[in-house]
């Protein structure tokens, strides 16, 4: 009986002006290691009582028609023995287990050339105590794993059996797809976790997608919940924002939607507009940052840095960009490559 914007309901597929049958040959075929990995998955779930399933962006994206090239992420949800399931598939096709998240079920695997990972967790349900807490969870089902996730596009699954995948969609996310559309799956999605918030204005802005009505309403009622979070949180979100492909779409959404300015660092991407795109999508995290803060105040870059961890050697490097910036005639004597300088007099 929660207060979901969705309701748990049939699946129709002759409602949806999408072949089913196209996606489901595309996701298989999107790439050859994903298609290794599918193939993997049918023959450990021949021998095996585990629930394997196809979870989050690559999901989604298949539906979007994205292109999936080198360092794609697999996000992988099991229902069974995960250790099993992660212990043997890093054995059989040589791929590292890099992590496993402390007290949780969730391994990280990263291939030798580095160019593919996967995530694997198990399926769970969650529980907040208090509002902006880390939630507490068990292991539980496919359809309640969909429903603690943030917005309905990213509650697609699709279920690899022994000789087959099956599109799971409770939740509508295909036709939010169809309808490019960015939807909460229930009214308590920001209360829980008000990092919803720049994950939904990431996700519309990324998709040129908009907001459905109930959606946008809660947004924009939501702020005040970023104060029951950690800096660390906040920021990292905010993080994932400057490394987003188009930050510039952000930069628009949020300067003709004035009411989310209050979310964000003061001037936030203001200088993205002067800088070149090919040296943006080159630049390392420390040059992303400097320019995504530029006309930051002294205390506001600090608090951003500190709040990250950010090392002695990444906080030295960021600082001297600011440094070059009060003083460039100063500094040019320094090796910074003519690039860097070239945007820098643009944002000047």
């Amino acid at each position: 009986n929660f207060p979901y914007f969705c309701k748990i309901k049939k699946y129709k597929i002759k409602s949806l002006d999408i072949n089913i049958n196209n996606i489901i040959t595309s996701i298989s075929n999107k790439n050859n290691f994903l298609n290794c990995i599918i193939d993997y998955c049918k023959n450990f779930k021949s021998k095996n009582d585990t629930n394997i399933y196809l979870v989050g962006g690559i999901v989604r994206d298949s539906f979007i028609d994205k292109s999936i090239t080198k360092n794609m992420d697999i996000d992988i949800a099991v229902d069974g023995d995960i250790d099993k399931f992660v212990n043997e598939i890093s054995r059989d096709l040589s791929i590292d287990i890099q992590n496993k998240a402390h007290n949780f079920l969730n391994y990280k695997l990263i291939t030798r050339d580095s160019n593919f990972s996967i995530d694997v967790a198990h399926t769970r349900k969650e529980k907040y105590s208090s509002k902006g807490d880390l939630p507490k969870w068990e292991k539980a089902g496919i359809i309640e794993d969909m429903y603690r996730r943030d917005i309905t596009i990213n509650a697609i699954s699709v279920e690899i059996t022994n000789n087959d995948l099956c599109i799971i969609d409770k939740l509508g996310g295909i036709n939010d797809i169809k309808n490019k559309t960015i939807k909460l799956i229930h009214d308590k999605s920001l209360e829980d976790d008000p990092t919803r918030i720049y994950r939904a204005i990431k996700y519309k802005t990324r998709l040129d997608f908009s907001f459905d009505l109930r959606t946008y309403d809660y947004l924009l009622k939501s702020f005040d919940e970023l104060r029951n979070i950690s800096n660390f949180r906040k920021y990292n979100e905010i993080l994932k924002i400057i490394n987003e492909d188009k930050p510039e779409k952000i930069a628009t959404f949020i300067n003709k939607n004035k009411k989310f300015l209050s979310i964000f660092p003061e001037s936030f991407l203001e200088k993205i507009h002067f800088i070149d795109k090919d040296f943006w999508d080159n630049s390392s995290k420390e040059i992303k940052i400097f320019f995504s803060l530029f006309n930051n105040r002294d205390f506001v870059i600090n608090e951003f840095l500190e709040s990250l961890n950010f090392s002695k050697k990444e906080k030295k490097y960021i600082n001297g960009l600011y440094e070059l910036k009060d003083s460039p005639e100063k500094n040019l004597k320094n090796n910074y490559n003519k690039e860097l300088l070239a945007n820098l007099y643009h944002c000047l």
